[in-house]
């Protein structure tokens, strides 16, 4: 456990299939995971 360091909303529609949400999920971790990467390397938490 630790503090959150990026975080980041994903809307959910109500016709949202389970595959529709995992891409969009994706689209937003393939961005943001990078950028935590990053900040655990600087220390910056």
């Amino acid at each position: 456990t630790g503090p959150v360091i990026l975080q980041e909303s994903v809307p959910i529609l109500s016709d949202d299939t389970a595959e529709v949400l995992h891409a969009r999920i994706q689209v937003l971790e393939h961005r943001l995971y990078p950028a935590a990467i990053r900040k655990v390397g600087r220390a910056v938490l």
